[in-house]
């Protein structure tokens, strides 16, 4: 039986390479993208998404979400797409036609504990699903998410962009019981790749490795003044720690995040103390074997 999962995200160049490696994943059921804001406008991510997908020939329900974080606003020019110079098939397909809030909830029920759900942009619309259907917490059997820093953020010194945009909506997230895996950008930041990957996947010459490299080209575009050497993919690596959690390392921590000092606001808050092991409330990736990731993702792409 194939895992049913919804990808929660707002596209975004790495999102965009972390749904070409989930149409490549022949033993996972992807029911449907929910978008949110968050890289850009949700009506930007929520084009975006459908846009990509029909690049790539994958006609899966793309379903629109929250338009603002829980709590405070995101202002966000309409100019500012989210996907660089990258050249997508526009698409004429329509949006789905129910909320993110109810599709996420229809689709716990019909898969009666076995969902699963990457997040990979902020967690606004599982938030919202969670404070509409609080039932929902028993349907959910795991949630993997890209976020959060143990070290160093990349929107502050603290914070990671995904936790920063929505704290409020992490905190509910964290606080659900539902497992948890945290795929930290101190690990994610680990897994890069380089120009030398990107001539690889130029080569094979397919429409989804063709693609992958004019992402990757616009990340080194967009990244090269900070690390020249490095094209981070930072959904990817959360998507790949999904269906092979054999390559990443974990340890349970109770993890909390800031939500109320504006100056810290998003940070991520380890207990680091001996304490009950049904205290912890999720598993953090603290390490990834990086040969086995790229090698996978040329797998997938090739």
């Amino acid at each position: 039986m194939k895992r049913p999962i919804i990808i929660d995200c707002d596209p975004g160049l790495d999102d965009a390479v972390a749904l070409i490696l989930a149409h490549k994943v022949e033993d996972i059921d992807v029911l449907g993208l929910t978008t949110i804001v968050g890289n850009a406008s949700v009506e930007n991510t929520s084009r975006n998404a459908l846009n990509i997908l029909d690049t790539i020939g994958w006609n899966i329900p793309v379903i629109k979400g929250a338009d603002q974080p829980i709590g405070r606003e995101r202002k966000l020019p309409n100019k500012r797409k989210g996907l660089g110079h990258v050249v997508l098939q526009e698409s004429e397909r329509e949006l789905y036609n129910i909320n993110a809030v109810d599709f996420i909830y229809n689709e716990a029920i019909k898969h009666n504990g076995q969902l699963e759900i990457l997040a990979i942009g902020p967690m606004t619309n599982i938030a919202n699903t969670l404070l509409k259907y609080p039932d929902i917490k028993k349907l959910i059997k795991a949630i993997t998410f890209m976020g959060g820093a143990t070290g160093t953020g990349n929107i502050t010194p603290w914070a990671e962009f995904n936790m920063y945009v929505d704290p409020h909506a992490a905190d509910i997230v964290f606080k659900s019981s539902i497992p948890l895996t945290m795929v930290a950008l101190d690990v994610t930041k680990r897994a890069f790749l380089t120009l030398e990957d990107t001539d690889y996947f130029l080569s094979c010459n397919n429409i989804h490795s063709r693609l992958f490299a004019d992402i990757l080209l616009a990340i080194h575009k967009r990244e090269c003044l900070w690390r020249e050497d490095a094209i981070e993919i930072h959904d990817a690596v959360a998507f790949i720690a999904m269906i092979l959690p054999e390559i990443i390392k974990k340890k349970k921590f109770h993890v909390s995040i800031e939500t109320n000092n504006k100056g810290s606001l998003g940070s991520i808050l380890l207990d680091y103390r001996n304490i009950p092991e049904s205290d912890k409330n999720m598993d953090i990736s603290v390490d990834i074997d990086v040969e086995k990731f790229k090698s996978s993702l040329k797998k997938l792409v090739c």
